[in-house]
């Protein structure tokens, strides 16, 4: 069994969101961290300009699929996806 360093999900990521909101039009810059548990939950943080929230979701090893949700300032946040290695696919 890999140990948990080489899941492939479990670390600090960057990325840029794009959205078509005043705010994402541009592209703004965030990090999450991540880590998986062996039953596929996915916890983390991620921070970001509009700030910073904890993260809760999951992770489909068989898919690559992962999802999550946040709060930021009050404001809810939801990230769908699928992980390829070494990259995010929306």
């Amino acid at each position: 069994m890999p140990s948990r360093a080489d899941d492939g999900v479990t670390g600090t990521w960057s990325g840029t969101a794009k959205g078509n909101t005043p705010e994402l039009a541009n592209g703004m810059p965030f990090s999450l961290t991540m880590k998986l548990g062996e039953d596929g939950k996915l916890t983390g943080s991620i921070s970001s300009l509009m700030g910073a929230g904890s993260i809760e979701g999951t992770f489909d090893k068989a898919s690559g699929q992962l999802s999550f949700t946040s709060t930021i300032n009050k404001a809810p946040v939801v990230f769908t996806g699928a992980m390829r290695p070494y990259e995010f696919r929306d």
